[in-house]
């Protein structure tokens, strides 16, 4: 063996070592606990969708979650934007695709001291929707399965008087008048700095196969709202559109991406898996894409004092 070949295999034992270290952290393991989302000045999350596959796509997803996670500790929760088990949701709160799914594949010493705030997708309906609102109601596992309802408005953080962030969840398969009232009555309540709608399916989407939802866009566009954050499409997406709120695509977390056709609206496109991080105060929105592939993040900053003067569309900054 000669001097090359040792050190080639020094390096590949030494990496070996070190990702065996990370797959087997037990519950045993200290835990990062979550800062409080209620009244931070800042709320930092993760959001991506389409994740539950068990596979290794789904743990590669989860690797580069924790690793972000670690490195900045100001991580307050993670959003599941549907679609959380494959193929076909699950039958009870006793189905072992709990563990497998969820429980085991966010064990990182990080992942598993935050919430998870879930909602459906059209995978999850063909099993039982009620097993996972009850997993959530009786704390089972972990404790960290957070889904109020099948649609629900929750707030975080907080500016002086003002909600930092209120985020609306919503499921386009269920009769929409009641969510829409939710959303028109939680605008109404009090000003919130930050004003997010989540779903599971897409309203503006560049993927090839898919694409965008002419109706429903509609219906987005009178809401007012700033963001819309989705998943669907197995892929990350960031669309400007003027007049707008923004629209973010994470549903890249542990199924085979989709391609990502080309548009002067779309500011970011990767065809990878991967997720989002999105960091809100008072004065700004950072959008930071994480991908698995060589590509690496894309990185944007929206201003608060700058969406005063115009659309969001117009403020977002590259970085």
């Amino acid at each position: 063996m000669n001097r090359l070949t040792r050190a080639a295999l020094a390096v590949f034992l030494i990496v070996g070592v070190a990702l065996l270290g990370f797959l087997v952290v037990q519950g045993n393991k200290p835990t990062i606990p979550a800062p409080d989302y209620v009244d931070a000045e800042r709320i930092v999350f993760f959001a991506l969708g389409d994740q539950g596959s068990g596979r290794y796509r789904q743990h590669g997803v989860s690797w580069l979650m924790e690793r972000e996670c670690q490195s900045d500790s100001a991580v307050n929760f993670s959003l599941l934007l549907g679609d959380n088990f494959y193929p076909e949701g699950v039958n009870s709160v006793d189905d072992p695709l709990w563990q497998k799914y969820f429980e085991s594949a966010y064990d990182g010493p990080c992942l598993s001291g935050m919430p998870f705030f879930a909602m459906f997708g059209n995978h999850d309906h063909m099993g039982n929707i009620d097993a996972q609102l009850a997993y959530a109601r009786q704390q089972r596992g972990s404790g960290r399965w957070q889904m109020p309802d099948k649609f629900y408005t929750q707030d975080f953080g907080r500016v002086g008087e003002r909600t930092l962030l209120r985020l609306f969840v919503i499921d386009t398969l269920l009769p929409m008048p009641a969510q829409l009232q939710m959303i028109k009555d939680g605008l109404a309540k009090d000003e919130a700095v930050w004003t997010a709608l989540a779903s599971h399916h897409t309203a503006r989407s560049f993927d090839e196969v898919y694409g965008d939802n002419p109706a429903w866009i509609d219906e987005v566009r009178s809401l007012g709202i700033d963001l819309y954050l989705s998943g669907h499409a197995h892929n990350l997406q960031l669309i400007a559109k003027a007049e707008e709120p923004l629209y973010i695509v994470s549903g890249a977390g542990g199924k085979r991406p989709y391609g990502v056709t080309q548009s002067d609206e779309l500011l970011f496109g990767r065809a990878s898996l991967g997720f989002v991080k999105l960091s809100l105060d008072a004065e700004s929105l950072a959008i930071e894409f994480s991908a698995l592939d060589l590509g690496g993040r894309g990185s944007f900053r929206v201003s608060r004092d700058c969406m005063e003067k115009t659309s969001i569309a117009s403020c977002v900054e590259s970085h």
